[in-house]
């Protein structure tokens, strides 16, 4: 049996006119979302729902996103809105 673990999450952000600055912090977040996922799996022994439930509360905690916060404008002007767990 392979033991290998995948972790994909999914930010929202839309790169329109994004400073280089700017996508170093959305970067730096969906790299911290990644590592609470991936040790809450690893380090803690925790399910893959604790898995997702901790990388959606490192986004949901980043003033970067607005995960879990409501619907966002996009590049068109509209709103967007997802969903999580």
């Amino acid at each position: 049996m392979c033991n290998r673990t995948a972790i994909a999450i999914h930010g929202g952000v839309m790169m329109c006119d994004l400073t280089a600055v700017e996508i170093k912090q959305y970067e730096e977040a969906l790299r911290k979302s990644l590592e609470a996922g991936y040790a809450t799996l690893k380090k803690r022994g925790g399910t893959s729902l604790d898995a997702v439930e901790a990388a959606v509360v490192a986004l949901e905690d980043c003033p970067t996103f607005n995960a879990g916060r409501g619907a966002a404008f996009n590049c068109e002007g509209g709103h967007e809105m997802d969903a999580d767990i």
